[in-house]
């Protein structure tokens, strides 16, 4: 954390390798370029935690750094505004991502799917957090639809490919509504 102690991106991503260096510079100049899906970035008052939101889509791609723990994760997220029983995503667009990324490269649309965070029943039946998912016949109970990934410079990619997956259909959406 810098002196101030108010963590910046900078700081926080300051004593990694390298390489997850530039593939977190990398990846931040890229979110926050992309049109018609816009991303702000926010930092967690720790510095562990680097939330890319795009509110118009209701996606998430979080990253976490702290100790032991370095993943990230895209998901879409759940309004938690009133009470539990109005809760919901403001979109999830999940299947449709998927199923268009299938089209043309289904290996990398099952390796997705594969990658959904699962959900292990920690509520109960009232969560409102589990999501069932389905691909070609296949379903998955996916913890908040979240898709999980590691720090494999790889899996960077992958999430620029399911995020340019998400702007490409949001390109076509606006080509519809003009």
């Amino acid at each position: 954390m810098p002196p101030t102690g108010k963590p910046t991106f900078e700081s926080c991503i300051d004593e990694l390798s390298a390489p997850l260096h530039a593939a977190f510079e990398d990846i931040d100049v890229w979110l926050r370029s992309l049109h018609p899906v816009k991303f702000k970035r926010q930092i967690d008052k720790n510095g562990e935690k680097i939330t890319y939101v795009a509110s118009e889509q209701g996606l998430s791609y979080q990253v976490y750094i702290s100790g032991g723990v370095m993943t990230h994760t895209i998901w879409w997220y759940i309004l938690t505004q009133g009470k539990p029983e109005t809760w919901g995503r403001k979109a999830d667009n999940m299947e449709n991502t998927l199923s268009y990324i299938a089209k043309s490269d289904s290996d990398f649309a099952h390796k997705l799917f594969n990658s959904f965070y699962k959900c292990v029943g920690g509520y109960g039946s009232g969560c409102g957090g589990k999501t069932i998912y389905a691909l070609d016949g296949r379903k998955v109970v996916a913890c908040h639809g979240k898709l999980h990934f590691n720090m494999n410079l790889s899996e960077f990619d992958d999430v620029k490919r399911f995020i340019t997956a998400v702007n490409e259909i949001s390109v076509m959406g606006e080509k519809n509504n003009d």
